[in-house]
């Protein structure tokens, strides 16, 4: 039909997953956005029950996050649960909190340890060790958590940097004094004196 309206509401009544497909490829975007919500939703429900070989393809069209990381915890078929997941972690910029479902959810732990490495909010890793089906997976989650305090409490590079500063000024100040002293003598063993002292304070220094 020529009129965008009707072609939209032509769509919203197809719940074939083929002609959907098909949709998507239709140069209206009206109809490709509702063929891709539609597949979206009725591939979803298959997912849940069928086993990959009988739905693999329909899996294929499926870039939703939050759908991928329902049916990866969700599906009846273990291969569905495993494919939905590899699919979900290939999406950019993932959820956060889509994967804390996925670590909490996932009643095999397999997937829940594989999200688990992704996740590196130490809140959303308190609240896996509290609620996780699997006991693994909780102390797992502690476990990172714990990891990820210790990495954040090491002193930066920049910090480094200012406590070596700090304590190689006074020196570098004695250094210079030295430079201008007409006692060669003396400015001879001071700098001896100070050249051992800057390699005692580098060798101590982090």
């Amino acid at each position: 039909d020529a009129d965008p309206r009707v072609r939209a509401a032509a769509a919203l009544r197809i719940t074939d997953i083929p002609r959907l497909v098909e949709l998507q490829k239709f140069a209206d975007p009206a109809v490709k956005r509702i063929a891709t919500e539609r597949l979206s939703g009725v591939a979803d429900q298959w997912l849940r029950v069928k086993p990959l070989a009988e739905c693999q393809p329909f899996l294929d069209h499926i870039t939703d996050q939050k759908t991928l990381a329902e049916l990866s915890v969700q599906a009846k078929d273990a291969g569905v649960r495993a494919a939905a997941f590899a699919r979900f972690t290939a999406q950019k910029d993932l959820s956060p909190a889509l994967l804390t479902l996925v670590a909490i959810q996932d009643a095999t732990g397999d997937l829940a340890q594989q999200a688990l490495t992704r996740i590196d909010k130490r809140s959303l890793l308190k609240d896996i060790s509290r609620k996780a089906k699997i006991e693994a997976v909780r102390s797992a989650a502690i476990a990172r958590s714990e990891a990820l305090g210790r990495e954040a409490d090491k002193p930066t590079a920049e910090q480094l940097r200012q406590v070596r500063r700090k304590a190689l000024a006074p020196l570098l100040d004695q250094a210079l004094r030295l430079a201008v002293s007409t006692d060669w003598p003396r400015a001879t063993a001071g700098f001896e004196s100070l050249t051992s002292a800057w390699n005692s304070a580098c060798d101590t220094m982090p």
